[in-house]
């Protein structure tokens, strides 16, 4: 490791700030870079930077980068992948040498990526479960649980989010009926069930921390004012949804259960749908923040709700790229243009995808996308990287659970910027280059100064350590 030393003198001490070289990760559009080691890149002086880094104006911390673990991930893993590859494959996904990703959603009912329909509690026609007497975590969740549990092995450093999509079929109203797959199809939370639809929630809280598998945080509905006819889903409108925040929210302090309440969980187009929810002064008490998804409006949305309730945060849950949408190269540019470095500046604490992974014809499914495309494909028994891959990689292996984004200059020419201080004290900076020719760029962090160009279409992560040495008489104090 090289270190460049540039004195200054501070009350009688000589002060050396410590630079390590800049370590670099590089993806292009044409694939001939990806998430590829670069050589080592050196400090220099004298001169001042296109991109300023600032670590004394710090933003939101986060939290996570990850994607959803589906049923049909874990029905791919299970089924169609041996032991080994299985293994290779969560290495490669939450390994410190692979992406190194440290955030896994579940779903808490079956979703549109699932084998069958499920709850935790499903009951036959014209029969109900009141005091929850029948609530058993599904068998779709158990035989996942123990995948869950080496993701866990790998990633000690994993959070965990649960999202139903469905309450069971016997506490909703306007459904399809319990005969058309067990009621969980379409609907609403009947009012009657709501205090009872708490309690439901928190068993399963309590049933996954049962097995080694604490929810740090749960959204309380998947895309709550969609209503899908053909897959697991459930209406609410923002009343009541501040209305269940309030029932959920007691629950979880009645079992001393620390899971977070996060809200909304859908579109950034209807971001007013969030300031409704919170507009119920007593369910905002008990909500933690607001969730977005990207398939409808611009991510500036997040900002608008962060500027309305500066207290909530903001959390980013959900998108998925297409087998029929783009290319490996317009996917790449625009996921990191938006979910990463829009995202992130505009107070998002996670960068999260929807299925971890899917076949190569986007199954298993049981409605909604036909043709969905996972973090990875899962083919012949052997496992492929998809660029969200290379998009979601290039955040976690550089920013840790618990940076701060840092102020940085938003853009220079075509490259944009977002810029992280770690828990480590480490710094690292997340390049994008959208155009269609090479931009030689330089940095600054204080009055250093690196110099890197970026090939066009291409992103690039950065990582260096800064340590603070004193000395007195040619001997080290600390």
């Amino acid at each position: 490791m090289h270190n460049l030393l540039l004195p200054l003198l501070i009350l009688g001490h000589v002060f050396y700030p410590a630079y390590s070289t800049i370590q670099v990760l590089l993806t292009t559009g044409d694939k001939q870079h990806l998430l590829s080691p670069q050589p080592n890149l050196i400090w220099s002086t004298g001169q001042s930077g296109n991109i300023i880094i600032d670590t004394t104006k710090t933003y939101q911390t986060m939290e996570g980068v990850g994607a959803s673990f589906t049923d049909s991930a874990a029905y791919l893993m299970n089924k169609k992948l041996s032991s080994a590859h299985r293994t290779a494959l969560l290495n490669e996904l939450f390994g410190k040498e692979g992406a190194n990703l440290n955030m896994i959603r579940i779903p808490l009912s079956s979703s549109d990526m699932a084998t069958a329909d499920f709850t935790s509690d499903d009951m036959p026609q014209g029969k109900s479960d009141p005091l929850l007497e029948k609530f058993k975590l599904n068998k779709h969740h158990t035989d996942s649980i123990p995948i869950l549990q080496e993701i866990k092995n790998i990633q000690p450093e994993l959070s965990i989010m649960g999202t139903p999509w469905s309450a069971p079929g016997w506490m909703k109203s306007g459904n399809r009926g319990w005969w058309f797959r067990k009621g969980i199809i379409a609907g609403t939370l009947n009012e009657i069930w709501v205090e009872v639809y708490a309690e439901y929630l928190t068993k399963i809280i309590e049933a996954f921390a049962s097995y080694g598998l604490v929810l740090d945080t749960m959204t309380l509905q998947n895309e709550p004012a969609f209503t899908p006819w053909d897959y697991a889903g459930m209406n609410l409108t923002a009343e009541q949804e501040a209305n269940l925040a309030i029932s959920v929210g007691k629950a979880l302090q009645d079992r001393s259960l620390d899971t977070k309440i996060l809200v909304h969980d859908h579109n950034w187009d209807i971001a007013y749908r969030a300031t409704r929810v919170l507009e119920n002064a007593t369910a905002a008490q008990f909500i933690h923040g607001i969730a977005f998804h990207c398939y409808g409006g611009d991510v500036s949305a997040q900002s608008t709700v962060k500027a309305a309730y500066p207290d909530k945060e903001i959390y980013f849950t959900e998108c998925s790229g297409t087998l029929s949408s783009g290319n490996f190269l317009s996917n790449l540019m625009w996921n990191v243009n938006n979910l990463v470095i829009g995202n992130i500046r505009n107070w998002g604490k996670t960068v999260m995808l929807w299925s971890l992974a899917l076949d190569k014809k986007g199954n298993p499914n049981v409605g909604g996308c036909k043709n969905c495309r996972g973090v990875v494909t899962i083919s012949n028994g052997k496992f492929t990287k998809n660029e969200e891959y290379y998009v979601l990689a290039h955040v976690s292996r550089v920013a840790q659970k618990g940076s701060y984004r840092v102020e940085s200059t938003e853009r220079y020419q075509t490259v944009r910027s977002v810029a992280f201080i770690n828990p480590d004290n480490s710094s690292s900076l997340i390049l994008c280059n959208d155009a269609q020719n090479a931009v030689h760029i330089s940095i600054q962090d204080d009055n250093m100064v690196f110099t890197y160009t970026m090939p066009s279409n291409s992103v690039a992560s950065f990582s260096w350590t800064q340590d603070s040495l004193f000395l007195e008489n040619k001997r080290l104090i600390y």
